[in-house]
């Protein structure tokens, strides 16, 4: 009986340090994405605000089904995810004029010279073949101004977090949990070169 009862409170104990560590490391994201945004925005508010958010999670509760923490756990999520969600949108508005990189302006010349008709290079070839056809249509529907195709490569990036979330919402049928899920997709997308235009999101 009292081994039972062990097994629960350190049952409990594992997830109110799970809770930490996740409310920890969602929260360091978002602040370090709102650091490199240029505005007011992204000052030490949301610091502020996460570590506020998390406090009530270092204290020993005897009954994690209590009205309380239930509550208290969906406010808790869903507002982290709500200022993760505006933190991105913010972020990419600002990146917008310096999105691209080498290898994105080699993708939209060779597609534009096959518009053309315009003979290419031989180096066309080290790149997926794919990601012309993607940047042809494109420019066929955008036209050949680069902040318009810069739009697309954020509309891509979005695209994927919300695959991402659609993919945990259909396995566990949590909304919170997706969300969360698409918006560490999002984050990673955009801190390891996806405002490059790269050709994985696209693939």
């Amino acid at each position: 009986m009292h081994e039972a009862a062990d097994d629960k409170l350190q049952s409990k104990e594992n997830l109110r340090s799970v809770l930490i560590v996740a409310s920890a490391f969602i929260a360091a994201m978002i602040v370090m994405l709102a650091n490199s945004i240029p505005t007011s925005f992204g000052s030490i508010f949301p610091l502020v605000v996460a570590c506020v958010a998390v406090l009530p999670l270092l204290r020993r509760y005897n009954d994690w089904e209590s009205p309380f923490f239930k509550t208290y756990s969906a406010a808790f999520t869903y507002s982290i995810a709500t200022l993760g969600t505006v933190a991105i949108y913010v972020f990419l508005y600002h990146a917008h004029p310096t999105i691209g990189g080498v290898d994105w302006f080699y993708y939209l010349c060779y597609a534009r010279d096959q518009i053309n008709g315009v003979p290419t290079s031989e180096n066309i070839y080290s790149y997926f073949p794919g990601v012309y056809m993607f940047w042809r249509q494109a420019m066929f529907w955008f036209g050949f101004d680069v902040d318009a195709l810069r739009c697309i490569v954020i509309l891509v990036l979005l695209i994927n977090a919300v695959l991402v979330e659609l993919i945990i919402w259909r396995q566990t049928r949590s909304v919170a949990l997706s969300w969360i899920g698409g918006l560490v997709h999002g984050v990673l997308l955009i801190r390891f070169q996806g405002l490059s235009g790269v050709t994985e999101p696209v693939a």
